[in-house]
């Protein structure tokens, strides 16, 4: 029981600092494919410090599976500071996934960064858009015409949705 505490305490300790020294005791636990073990890292510390993860952090984040991607930049946008948002949102722009620009969307949403929202539709696929509009976020962009799209890609979900109670999740 006494490893556990001191590994969590190092753990915290090494992503509080910031250190790049620390990637790579950091790294193998931020990639790990159990979701448990890259969440409670980044939620370790009181503020995640994304330039513990080193200089190579776009490379290496690029190179992860698109799940492990989706929940690392979500998990930096909600657990770090503007350096963390910033970086998600340039990697998130950058990423190929649908589903990993529009969970950084969400985060970034969540964290009211409307500036980086922007950035991110602004060249996001057609299918970030449809994934925003199932989940109900036509009222959250700030922007007036990017609301207006994502209100006009829900209104075209359900006028092409068959399922009845996939329309009333979206309604809701």
């Amino acid at each position: 029981m006494a490893c556990e505490w001191e590994v969590d305490r190092a753990v915290r300790f090494m992503i509080s600092t910031g250190c790049s020294e620390f990637v790579a005791h950091i790294w193998p636990l931020i990639s790990d494919t159990d979701r448990q073990v890259h969440l409670a890292a980044l939620r370790a510390g009181r503020r995640f410090r994304p330039s513990v993860l080193g200089a190579d952090i776009d490379t290496r984040i690029a190179q992860l599976p698109d799940e492990i991607r989706e929940h690392i930049l979500a998990e930096i946008v909600s657990e770090s500071g503007m350096d963390g948002i910033e970086l998600a949102a340039r990697l998130a722009q950058a990423d190929v996934s649908p589903k990993v620009q529009a969970s950084v969307i969400e985060a970034l949403l969540f964290r009211r960064a409307d500036r980086f929202v922007t950035q991110v539709l602004r060249t996001a696929p057609d299918e970030v858009w449809h994934l925003l509009a199932r989940k109900g976020y036509t009222e959250e962009i700030a922007d007036p015409d990017m609301a207006k799209r994502l209100r006009q890609e829900r209104q075209r979900y359900l006028d092409g949705e068959t399922d009845p109670l996939s329309k009333i999740r979206v309604l809701l």
